[in-house]
């Protein structure tokens, strides 16, 4: 029987040192970046209706987490993928922009991604 204080020791420790959920994937169309976060929630930063061209940033939206975000958009992206934007959105479908995004808590802590396909690249 005491044994079994000493069992939920770790477990209550681990509790005790779970953080803040961190973002680990993106998506990114021109309308909207995606962040699916550590803990399986998804946090949303929509692009505003205009002035949105090389990039935008705010707060996230549907998130239970107060992360701000800072999206720029490479603006020396190759000519030919203009042409084959022009297309896609023709055709009504989207290809993802060339972008740089920053993701920060409220601790100051920052995660890097690059867009298209990326991970976080903060290195630590």
């Amino acid at each position: 029987m005491r044994a079994l204080p000493l069992l939920l020791i770790p477990a209550l420790l681990a509790g005790c040192a779970s953080g803040p959920a961190q973002p680990v994937d993106i998506r990114l169309s021109p309308s909207l970046l995606q962040v699916r976060m550590s803990d399986g929630s998804f946090c949303d930063g929509p692009a505003p209706a205009s002035g949105a061209e090389l990039g935008w940033s705010g707060s996230f939206t549907g998130c239970p987490w107060a992360y701000d975000y800072a999206l720029q958009i490479d603006p020396g992206t190759n000519p030919v993928r203009f042409v084959a934007e022009a297309i896609a959105n023709a055709a009504g479908g989207e290809i993802t922009p060339v972008a740089d995004i920053v993701i920060t808590r409220p601790d100051g802590r920052s995660f890097r991604f690059v867009a298209p396909g990326s991970r976080d690249r903060t290195g630590d």
